[in-house]
């Protein structure tokens, strides 16, 4: 499985291969609405953490999965929100 890197309002949310524009710009804006947006009614969201990268920063995936209340089920079954952002052209692919 490939994990994905990205760094979103108000999350320190990245892994290791994705991430997303400055909040101050208009991708930012776009990429932090689809978030609200896909997350809008969702109980709770699974992350699950890989570490720390070289700035300190936690590594993960975040995934969510609207109207289930079981953790195990969103985290097998749910949306990884990371590849989300990709597919949406609201991240690209980091490299260092």
């Amino acid at each position: 499985m490939a994990f994905n890197r990205f760094f979103l309002a108000g999350f320190d949310s990245i892994n290791d291969s994705i991430e997303t524009a400055e909040l101050g710009t208009k991708p930012g804006q776009d990429a932090l609405q689809y978030v609200k947006t896909a997350l809008k009614g969702v109980p709770f969201v699974v992350v699950k953490s890989h570490g720390r990268d070289k700035f300190d920063r936690y590594l993960m995936d975040v995934y969510y999965k609207p109207n289930e209340q079981d953790p195990l089920k969103v985290l097998e079954e749910g949306t990884l929100l990371n590849q989300e952002l990709l597919n949406k052209n609201l991240a690209e692919l980091y490299s260092e």
